[in-house]
């Protein structure tokens, strides 16, 4: 989206025109941006949409429209506001993930695939997206946290324990994470590694299911 909106506004089309005929909605945009601010590329490398809408042909004249384009950082990139929701997320989870478990597994005390209903199936087929669902958006957590981190690294004034003659690469990993961000990444992949192993032992189930 933000490529193509640099292809677009040049010498030949404006997109604040087209917006103005609204042809495209350009305030929408701007919300997904900010919201969105840094999109993981492949590996360590990674974008700020944001860089798109700076370098195109009519962004100065019209800088006051973007909000996406300030520095300020969106809440889902501080890990350590979300840990609350995430650490409920996974209690609750791994309570009725664990009832299953007990049940289908470890005691073997569950009925056998052909006697359980339709309703029985649909219970075991939800509990089981539910879980990919959690270990897709705590993985995307942690992706993100560390995209915003290479984008945006440190330096002595924001960090006194960052040395003058720091690299950037380590100005952007060793010492962009304060210590509850650190643990709080640790948890969160422990959450991840958990789940999965409990997951994996009721892949039989899931599959009948």
């Amino acid at each position: 989206m933000g490529f193509g909106l640099y292809l677009i506004d040049g010498s030949v089309s404006n997109i604040y025109k087209l917006d103005a005929k609204k042809r495209i909605n350009l305030s929408k945009m701007d919300k997904y941006f900010k919201q969105l601010q840094v999109v993981p590329l492949f590996g360590d490398m990674q974008i700020e949409l944001a860089r798109y809408i700076k370098t195109s042909t009519h962004y100065e004249e019209n800088k006051s429209r973007w909000t996406c384009t300030s520095s300020s950082s969106s809440p889902q990139y501080n890990i350590c506001e979300q840990m609350i929701q995430i650490r409920e997320d996974h209690m609750r989870f791994i309570s009725e993930l664990a009832r299953y478990s007990n049940s289908e597994v470890v005691t073997g005390s569950g009925r056998q695939e052909a006697q359980k209903t339709d309703a029985e199936s649909r219970k075991l087929f939800d509990l089981a997206l539910q879980g990919l669902q959690l270990l897709s958006q705590w993985s995307a957590h942690v992706m993100q946290v560390c995209s915003w981190k290479l984008v945006h690294p440190t330096d002595k004034y924001s960090n006194k324990d960052c040395p003058d003659n720091a690299e950037e690469y380590e100005r952007a990993t060793r010492y962009n994470y304060t210590s509850e961000e650190k643990l709080a990444l640790v948890e969160v992949i422990a959450m991840i590694k958990g789940l999965q192993v409990l997951m994996g032992r009721m892949e039989s189930v899931f599959n009948h299911a």
